[in-house]
Protein backbone atom coordinates (compact mmCIF):
# COMPACT_ATOMS: atom_id res chain seq x y z
CA UNK A 1 0.00 0.00 0.00
CA UNK A 2 1.81 3.01 -1.29
CA UNK A 3 2.88 5.54 1.34
CA UNK A 4 0.49 4.16 3.99
CA UNK A 5 2.21 4.50 7.37
CA UNK A 6 -0.35 2.79 9.62
CA UNK A 7 -4.08 2.23 9.95
CA UNK A 8 -6.09 1.71 13.12
CA UNK A 9 -9.59 1.41 14.50
CA UNK A 10 -10.64 2.89 17.84
CA UNK A 11 -13.84 2.99 19.86
CA UNK A 12 -14.66 6.14 21.85
CA UNK A 13 -18.07 5.77 23.43
CA UNK A 14 -20.54 4.79 20.72
CA UNK A 15 -18.42 6.24 17.89
CA UNK A 16 -15.99 4.18 15.82
CA UNK A 17 -12.94 6.07 14.58
CA UNK A 18 -10.91 4.79 11.64
CA UNK A 19 -7.48 6.38 11.30
CA UNK A 20 -5.39 6.14 8.16
CA UNK A 21 -1.98 7.76 8.53
CA UNK A 22 0.35 8.38 5.61
CA UNK A 23 4.11 8.51 5.88
CA UNK A 24 4.53 12.07 4.62
CA UNK A 25 2.52 15.21 4.01
CA UNK A 26 2.43 14.85 0.23
CA UNK A 27 0.98 11.32 0.45
CA UNK A 28 -1.55 12.46 3.04
CA UNK A 29 -2.74 15.40 0.90
CA UNK A 30 -3.11 13.16 -2.15
CA UNK A 31 -5.05 10.54 -0.18
CA UNK A 32 -7.40 13.13 1.31
CA UNK A 33 -8.04 14.66 -2.13
CA UNK A 34 -8.70 11.26 -3.70
CA UNK A 35 -11.12 10.34 -0.93
CA UNK A 36 -12.94 13.68 -1.27
CA UNK A 37 -13.47 13.05 -4.99
CA UNK A 38 -14.64 9.47 -4.39
CA UNK A 39 -17.17 10.46 -1.72
CA UNK A 40 -18.36 13.42 -3.78
CA UNK A 41 -18.84 11.56 -7.05
CA UNK A 42 -20.54 8.62 -5.28
CA UNK A 43 -22.96 11.03 -3.58
CA UNK A 44 -23.72 12.70 -6.90
CA UNK A 45 -24.44 9.38 -8.58
CA UNK A 46 -26.71 8.24 -5.75
CA UNK A 47 -28.65 11.42 -5.10
CA UNK A 48 -27.97 13.82 -7.97
CA UNK A 49 -26.13 16.34 -5.79
CA UNK A 50 -23.25 16.67 -3.33
CA UNK A 51 -23.65 18.81 -0.20
CA UNK A 52 -20.33 19.30 1.59
CA UNK A 53 -19.23 21.26 4.66
CA UNK A 54 -15.65 22.52 4.47
CA UNK A 55 -13.33 23.42 7.33
CA UNK A 56 -11.27 26.57 7.62
CA UNK A 57 -7.56 27.06 8.17
CA UNK A 58 -4.60 26.12 5.99
CA UNK A 59 -5.22 22.36 5.80
CA UNK A 60 -8.16 22.35 3.35
CA UNK A 61 -6.26 24.69 1.03
CA UNK A 62 -3.73 21.90 0.47
CA UNK A 63 -6.39 19.25 -0.12
CA UNK A 64 -8.72 21.28 -2.32
CA UNK A 65 -5.82 22.36 -4.50
CA UNK A 66 -5.15 18.73 -5.40
CA UNK A 67 -8.64 17.72 -6.60
CA UNK A 68 -8.40 16.12 -10.02
CA UNK A 69 -10.50 14.04 -12.46
CA UNK A 70 -7.81 11.37 -12.21
CA UNK A 71 -9.13 10.53 -8.74
CA UNK A 72 -12.52 9.36 -10.08
CA UNK A 73 -12.40 5.62 -9.26
CA UNK A 74 -12.99 3.14 -12.09
CA UNK A 75 -15.97 1.53 -10.32
CA UNK A 76 -17.76 4.87 -10.22
CA UNK A 77 -16.67 5.75 -13.73
CA UNK A 78 -18.61 2.75 -14.99
CA UNK A 79 -21.76 4.33 -13.53
CA UNK A 80 -21.01 7.81 -14.78
CA UNK A 81 -23.16 10.10 -16.91
CA UNK A 82 -22.22 12.55 -19.59
CA UNK A 83 -22.41 16.23 -18.62
CA UNK A 84 -25.17 16.79 -21.19
CA UNK A 85 -27.40 14.28 -19.42
CA UNK A 86 -29.59 15.27 -16.47
CA UNK A 87 -28.47 14.36 -12.97
CA UNK A 88 -30.08 11.17 -11.67
CA UNK A 89 -33.18 11.63 -9.58
CA UNK A 90 -32.97 8.25 -7.81
CA UNK A 91 -30.15 6.92 -5.65
CA UNK A 92 -27.86 4.26 -7.06
CA UNK A 93 -29.11 0.99 -5.57
CA UNK A 94 -25.76 -0.53 -4.61
CA UNK A 95 -24.06 1.16 -1.66
CA UNK A 96 -20.30 1.38 -1.58
CA UNK A 97 -18.54 0.06 1.50
CA UNK A 98 -18.48 2.62 4.30
CA UNK A 99 -16.23 4.01 5.46
CA UNK A 100 -13.87 4.09 2.50
CA UNK A 101 -10.73 5.83 1.41
CA UNK A 102 -9.90 6.22 -2.24
CA UNK A 103 -6.51 5.22 -3.64
CA UNK A 104 -3.58 7.25 -2.38
CA UNK A 105 -2.59 7.94 -5.98
CA UNK A 106 -4.59 8.49 -9.18
CA UNK A 107 -5.41 5.46 -11.27
CA UNK A 108 -3.89 5.37 -14.75
CA UNK A 109 -6.26 6.94 -17.23
CA UNK A 110 -5.77 4.23 -19.82
CA UNK A 111 -7.12 5.30 -23.17
CA UNK A 112 -7.80 8.91 -24.02
CA UNK A 113 -11.50 8.06 -24.03
CA UNK A 114 -11.20 6.88 -20.45
CA UNK A 115 -9.61 10.17 -19.48
CA UNK A 116 -12.39 12.09 -21.21
CA UNK A 117 -15.01 10.06 -19.33
CA UNK A 118 -13.29 10.91 -16.04
CA UNK A 119 -13.23 14.60 -16.92
CA UNK A 120 -16.92 14.58 -17.93
CA UNK A 121 -18.07 12.87 -14.73
CA UNK A 122 -15.82 15.10 -12.63
CA UNK A 123 -17.34 18.22 -14.17
CA UNK A 124 -20.90 16.91 -13.81
CA UNK A 125 -20.23 16.24 -10.13
CA UNK A 126 -18.86 19.74 -9.54
CA UNK A 127 -21.82 21.37 -11.25
CA UNK A 128 -24.09 19.54 -8.79
CA UNK A 129 -21.99 20.41 -5.72
CA UNK A 130 -23.22 22.67 -2.90
CA UNK A 131 -20.54 24.12 -0.63
CA UNK A 132 -21.15 25.08 3.01
CA UNK A 133 -18.74 26.33 5.66
CA UNK A 134 -18.21 24.90 9.12
CA UNK A 135 -17.41 28.31 10.52
CA UNK A 136 -16.38 31.82 9.56
CA UNK A 137 -14.65 34.70 11.27
CA UNK A 138 -16.39 38.03 11.63
CA UNK A 139 -14.61 39.50 8.61
CA UNK A 140 -15.57 40.41 5.02
CA UNK A 141 -15.13 37.73 2.32
CA UNK A 142 -12.11 39.55 0.91
CA UNK A 143 -10.24 39.55 4.23
CA UNK A 144 -7.09 37.45 4.46
CA UNK A 145 -8.57 35.64 7.49
CA UNK A 146 -11.80 34.69 5.70
CA UNK A 147 -12.41 30.96 5.30
CA UNK A 148 -14.51 31.73 2.24
CA UNK A 149 -11.59 33.57 0.65
CA UNK A 150 -9.30 30.60 1.29
CA UNK A 151 -11.73 28.17 -0.40
CA UNK A 152 -12.34 30.62 -3.24
CA UNK A 153 -8.63 30.91 -3.97
CA UNK A 154 -7.85 27.22 -3.54
CA UNK A 155 -10.80 25.75 -5.44
CA UNK A 156 -13.86 27.80 -6.35
CA UNK A 157 -12.10 30.34 -8.58
CA UNK A 158 -11.23 27.60 -11.10
CA UNK A 159 -14.18 25.28 -10.53
CA UNK A 160 -17.48 25.05 -12.48
CA UNK A 161 -19.51 25.01 -9.26
CA UNK A 162 -22.34 27.53 -9.81
CA UNK A 163 -22.00 30.64 -7.65
CA UNK A 164 -25.50 30.23 -6.20
CA UNK A 165 -24.47 26.82 -4.86
CA UNK A 166 -21.68 28.28 -2.75
CA UNK A 167 -23.34 29.06 0.58
CA UNK A 168 -20.97 31.34 2.47
CA UNK A 169 -21.43 32.72 5.95
CA UNK A 170 -21.75 36.51 5.77
CA UNK A 171 -19.05 37.39 8.26
CA UNK A 172 -19.20 41.08 7.37
CA UNK A 173 -22.63 41.38 9.03
CA UNK A 174 -23.45 41.61 12.70
CA UNK A 175 -22.70 38.04 13.74
CA UNK A 176 -26.09 37.36 15.29
CA UNK A 177 -27.73 38.45 12.05
CA UNK A 178 -25.23 36.37 10.07
CA UNK A 179 -26.05 33.32 12.20
CA UNK A 180 -29.78 33.79 11.75
CA UNK A 181 -29.38 34.12 7.99
CA UNK A 182 -27.12 31.07 7.74
CA UNK A 183 -29.49 29.01 9.86
CA UNK A 184 -32.14 29.65 7.21
CA UNK A 185 -29.72 28.47 4.50
CA UNK A 186 -28.84 25.27 6.34
CA UNK A 187 -32.48 24.60 7.25
CA UNK A 188 -33.34 24.45 3.55
CA UNK A 189 -31.25 21.26 3.43
CA UNK A 190 -31.55 19.78 6.94
CA UNK A 191 -35.04 20.96 7.83
CA UNK A 192 -36.20 23.38 10.53
CA UNK A 193 -36.01 21.06 13.53
CA UNK A 194 -33.11 19.19 15.08
CA UNK A 195 -35.61 16.98 16.89
CA UNK A 196 -36.63 15.50 13.55
CA UNK A 197 -33.29 15.73 11.74
CA UNK A 198 -30.47 15.41 14.28
CA UNK A 199 -29.31 11.77 14.03
CA UNK A 200 -28.09 11.89 17.62
CA UNK A 201 -31.77 11.73 18.66
CA UNK A 202 -32.39 8.54 16.64
CA UNK A 203 -31.83 5.07 18.15
CA UNK A 204 -28.45 3.72 17.09
CA UNK A 205 -29.98 0.70 15.34
CA UNK A 206 -31.93 3.05 13.06
CA UNK A 207 -29.21 5.62 12.42
CA UNK A 208 -27.49 4.36 9.27
CA UNK A 209 -26.13 7.37 7.38
CA UNK A 210 -27.55 6.05 4.12
CA UNK A 211 -31.03 6.28 5.65
CA UNK A 212 -30.84 9.95 6.60
CA UNK A 213 -33.38 11.69 4.36
CA UNK A 214 -32.01 15.19 4.98
CA UNK A 215 -28.30 15.47 5.66
CA UNK A 216 -24.99 16.76 4.41
CA UNK A 217 -23.22 14.20 2.25
CA UNK A 218 -19.83 15.00 3.76
CA UNK A 219 -18.63 17.06 6.70
CA UNK A 220 -14.89 17.64 6.55
CA UNK A 221 -13.28 18.97 9.71
CA UNK A 222 -9.95 19.71 11.31
CA UNK A 223 -9.05 19.76 14.97
CA UNK A 224 -7.12 22.29 17.02
CA UNK A 225 -4.49 21.48 19.64
CA UNK A 226 -7.04 22.55 22.27
CA UNK A 227 -9.59 20.00 21.03
CA UNK A 228 -11.84 22.40 19.11
CA UNK A 229 -13.34 21.84 15.68
CA UNK A 230 -15.14 24.42 13.54
CA UNK A 231 -15.52 27.13 16.23
CA UNK A 232 -16.79 24.76 18.89
CA UNK A 233 -14.53 24.79 21.95
CA UNK A 234 -14.78 22.00 24.52
CA UNK A 235 -16.27 23.28 27.75
CA UNK A 236 -17.16 26.67 26.26
CA UNK A 237 -20.80 27.36 25.39
CA UNK A 238 -21.78 29.37 22.35
CA UNK A 239 -22.77 32.99 22.99
CA UNK A 240 -25.82 32.71 20.74
CA UNK A 241 -27.60 29.90 18.90
CA UNK A 242 -29.89 30.41 15.93
CA UNK A 243 -31.81 27.19 16.58
CA UNK A 244 -30.91 24.61 15.67
CA UNK A 245 -28.07 24.71 13.19
CA UNK A 246 -25.87 27.81 13.62
CA UNK A 247 -24.31 29.67 16.55
CA UNK A 248 -21.92 32.48 17.48
CA UNK A 249 -18.98 31.91 19.77
CA UNK A 250 -15.60 33.19 20.93
CA UNK A 251 -12.46 32.63 18.92
CA UNK A 252 -10.78 29.26 19.51
CA UNK A 253 -7.01 28.88 19.64
CA UNK A 254 -5.99 30.82 16.57
CA UNK A 255 -3.71 33.69 15.52
CA UNK A 256 -6.84 35.54 14.37
CA UNK A 257 -8.67 36.29 17.64
CA UNK A 258 -11.99 37.17 16.02
CA UNK A 259 -15.41 35.90 17.11
CA UNK A 260 -16.97 33.37 14.79
CA UNK A 261 -20.19 32.10 13.32
CA UNK A 262 -20.18 28.30 13.46
CA UNK A 263 -22.34 25.33 12.66
CA UNK A 264 -23.62 23.68 15.83
CA UNK A 265 -22.80 20.11 16.90
CA UNK A 266 -26.30 19.08 15.74
CA UNK A 267 -25.58 20.39 12.24
CA UNK A 268 -22.14 18.79 11.96
CA UNK A 269 -23.52 15.44 13.16
CA UNK A 270 -26.26 15.43 10.51
CA UNK A 271 -24.15 13.95 7.75
CA UNK A 272 -23.73 10.75 5.81
CA UNK A 273 -19.92 10.85 6.11
CA UNK A 274 -17.45 12.54 8.46
CA UNK A 275 -13.79 13.13 7.67
CA UNK A 276 -11.04 14.72 9.74
CA UNK A 277 -7.99 16.13 7.95
CA UNK A 278 -5.04 16.58 10.31
CA UNK A 279 -1.27 16.92 9.93
CA UNK A 280 1.76 17.74 12.05
CA UNK A 281 3.29 16.44 15.28
CA UNK A 282 1.65 19.29 17.19
CA UNK A 283 -1.67 17.44 16.74
CA UNK A 284 -0.51 13.99 17.89
CA UNK A 285 -1.82 14.36 21.46
CA UNK A 286 -5.23 15.72 20.52
CA UNK A 287 -5.74 13.10 17.77
CA UNK A 288 -4.97 10.34 20.27
CA UNK A 289 -7.40 11.86 22.80
CA UNK A 290 -10.18 12.30 20.23
CA UNK A 291 -10.14 8.80 18.78
CA UNK A 292 -9.55 6.90 22.03
CA UNK A 293 -11.73 9.02 24.30
CA UNK A 294 -8.91 9.34 26.83
CA UNK A 295 -6.72 12.19 27.99
CA UNK A 296 -7.60 15.77 27.20
CA UNK A 297 -11.18 16.87 26.53
CA UNK A 298 -12.19 17.43 22.91
CA UNK A 299 -15.41 18.51 21.21
CA UNK A 300 -15.36 15.47 18.89
CA UNK A 301 -17.95 13.37 20.80
CA UNK A 302 -20.46 16.17 20.20
CA UNK A 303 -20.03 16.46 16.44
CA UNK A 304 -20.14 12.83 15.29
CA UNK A 305 -23.50 11.06 15.07
CA UNK A 306 -24.23 8.60 17.86
CA UNK A 307 -23.29 5.06 16.91
CA UNK A 308 -21.62 6.47 13.81
CA UNK A 309 -18.20 6.39 12.23
CA UNK A 310 -15.55 8.99 11.50
CA UNK A 311 -12.54 8.56 9.25
CA UNK A 312 -9.34 10.42 10.05
CA UNK A 313 -7.02 11.00 7.09
CA UNK A 314 -3.78 12.19 8.65
CA UNK A 315 -0.03 12.20 8.24
CA UNK A 316 2.31 10.01 10.26
CA UNK A 317 3.33 12.85 12.56
CA UNK A 318 -0.26 13.50 13.65
CA UNK A 319 -0.74 9.79 14.27
CA UNK A 320 2.51 9.28 16.15
CA UNK A 321 0.79 8.19 19.38
CA UNK A 322 -1.42 5.60 17.68
CA UNK A 323 -0.43 2.00 17.00
CA UNK A 324 -1.53 0.41 13.77
CA UNK A 325 -4.04 -2.32 14.59
CA UNK A 326 -5.55 -3.08 11.19
CA UNK A 327 -3.77 -5.60 8.95
CA UNK A 328 -4.20 -5.91 5.19
CA UNK A 329 -7.26 -8.18 5.44
CA UNK A 330 -9.03 -5.90 7.89
CA UNK A 331 -8.36 -2.92 5.63
CA UNK A 332 -10.71 -4.37 3.01
CA UNK A 333 -13.63 -1.95 2.74
CA UNK A 334 -11.73 0.79 4.55
CA UNK A 335 -8.96 1.35 2.04
CA UNK A 336 -8.94 0.89 -1.70
CA UNK A 337 -5.18 1.36 -1.93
Amino acid sequence: MSHLHRASRHQAGSVTHYVVAYENVDAWIQAAAADFVRVGVASFLRRGAFHVVLPGGSTPRKVLGKLSPEFVPPDLLASGIAPSEPAPSDPVQSELAQPGIAPSGPEPSGTRERGEERASLFESWLRATHVYFGDERGVPPTDADSNYRMVEEAWLSHSPIPADQVHRIEGELDLVEAADRYNEVVARLLGPSAVESDPRTVPESDSSPADLPRAFDLVALGIGPDGHTASLIPGTPLDYIAEPWVGVGPAPMSPAQVRRVTLTPAALATTRATRFWVSGDGKAEVVHAAVTGTGMQTIIPEVVRRGGEAVWVIDGAAGARLDGNLDDEKLDGLLDT
